[in-house]
């Protein structure tokens, strides 16, 4: 009876803790490919629960590609030649800042820069198609993906002349056309260089987009607007003065999605001075800009003596629940910290916010992308600095703790995708007793 009862205990207790998926926390990680530096990792999640990432990779002599591998359930796979050669990119210069969505089927869309333009192709399953030409530019960068009700994308982008605008254009199936007020000109009307931009959908494809906007004298403020049609208009006061921060600080890294009324939430780093940053959030109430259990005040939601920077926010199905990830300093070394509210409280997810937090490596981890299943299962993905290369690591919660604290099932892993051991909580615990127990007394 005991060889049946290790394999059930071995199995259950992978149920909590942030996993890797097929040594995708360690090594050479998601890329598989050493040598090479690979960064700006981007991830999207299909109906499965299985993540796929994009990210650059430095492939020598002036060339990076973008690269693309999705999780299929038992290993890292590319799409096509989509993490080899040319990759999804396959052009001789580089190829730089990646973002994905994935379409119903699963099928990725990525866009990058290339050349000062913006680059968009999709995953037909067997190849990957242009879509249209490369647009934007001169001197387009930092691009924002979203999808409407079509599965056709939305892009965002800041471009560098006359210190940064925000454009956006959408596709119609034939041809990349500008978002009414976006893309003539100055693109999204603001009074000062704007850059950074963030892009997020209502289900009735009403566009928002939030950005930094730099004011001068060190202070930069999150600003938002909203297409209705026609125009782009603030809300609450998000086009204006200090926007949606409205600090005497610098702010930056805006990250936007939607709440369970469709309004925006956006997370952003602010800067407190004496090399202090830390991650704030407001949401719009439908009147006003508004903190959440003290999350743009004293130490916001990373609230840290350290640096807390380049934040990454989805919500939770729903209920529209606000899970932020963010790289924190911690002693000298950087890790992927995370945060959800839960109870009028920010608290961390399975370890996530003490310690080594999601990422636990000896390394320097930075960058994450944040993304969730319908099950409100959380995967993310980072950059990973492994022994002076940058590699792409991603990691999962397994279990029902990991997005909401509702019942999601249980996930059974192999041995290989087992999270540490601090990790278990103390339900599982008892369960793991429990079941040893009842073997026992049947052997």
């Amino acid at each position: 009876m005991m060889r049946i009862a290790l394999p059930v205990l071995t199995a259950l207790w992978l149920v909590s803790g942030w996993s890797e998926l097929a040594f995708s926390g360690s090594g050479n990680g998601v890329g598989g490919s050493p040598g090479f530096a690979s960064s700006s990792p981007t991830i999207a999640v299909d109906s499965s629960g299985n993540p796929t990432v994009a990210w650059a990779e430095e492939l020598g002599g002036g060339n990076t590609e973008i690269y693309v591998r999705h999780f299929d359930g038992s290993s890292w796979v590319e799409l096509t030649g989509s993490a080899t050669g040319g990759g999804v990119s396959a052009t001789p210069g580089p190829s730089t800042s990646p973002v994905i969505a994935l379409k119903p089927s699963g099928n990725p869309v990525v866009a990058w820069v290339e050349g000062g333009l913006i680059s968009v192709k999709r995953y037909t399953g067997a190849a990957w198609v242009p879509l249209g030409a490369p647009f934007g530019g001169p001197a387009a960068q930092r691009p924002s993906i979203a999808l409407n009700s079509l599965g056709d994308p939305i892009v965002a982008w800041a471009d560098l002349v006359a210190g940064g605008n925000i454009y956006v254009r959408q596709w119609d199936g034939a041809a990349w056309n500008p978002l009414p007020g976006s893309d003539a000109n100055a693109g999204i009307p603001t009074a000062a260089p704007s850059t950074e931009p963030s892009i997020a959908l209502t289900a009735a494809d009403v566009v928002t987009v939030a950005w930094t906007e730099d004011l001068g004298g060190g202070n930069a403020e999150i600003y938002a607007a909203t297409n209705d049609g026609a125009n782009w208009v603030g809300l609450g006061g998000s086009l204006t003065g200090g926007g949606i921060s409205a600090t005497a600080g610098a702010s930056a890294s805006p990250s936007v999605a939607l709440n369970s009324s469709s309004n925006p939430v956006v997370a952003w780093s602010e800067d407190l001075g004496g090399g202090n940053h830390d991650i704030y959030l407001k949401q719009f109430d439908g009147i006003a800009w508004v903190e959440i259990a003290s999350s743009a005040s004293a130490g916001g939601i990373s609230s840290s003596a350290g640096d807390s920077t380049v934040p990454s926010l989805v919500t939770i199905e729903s209920s529209a629940t606000p899970v932020v990830a963010w790289d924190e300093n911690v002693s000298g070394n950087t890790e992927v910290y995370a945060r959800r509210l839960t109870g009028g409280s920010w608290v961390e997810t399975l370890g996530s916010s003490t310690g080594g937090g999601v990422s636990s490596t000896a390394g320097a981890s930075f960058a994450p992308s944040l993304a969730r299943d319908a099950a409100n299962t959380l995967s993310v993905a980072w950059a990973e600095d492994v022994s002076g290369t940058t590699e792409v690591y991603a990691r999962r919660t397994m279990g029902s703790s990991g997005g909401s604290g509702s019942t999601g099932g249980v996930t059974v892993t192999s041995a290989k995708q087992q999270p540490s051991c601090g990790l278990l909580g103390a339900e599982t615990v008892l369960l793991l007793l429990l079941l040893a127990r009842r073997s026992t007394s049947r052997s």
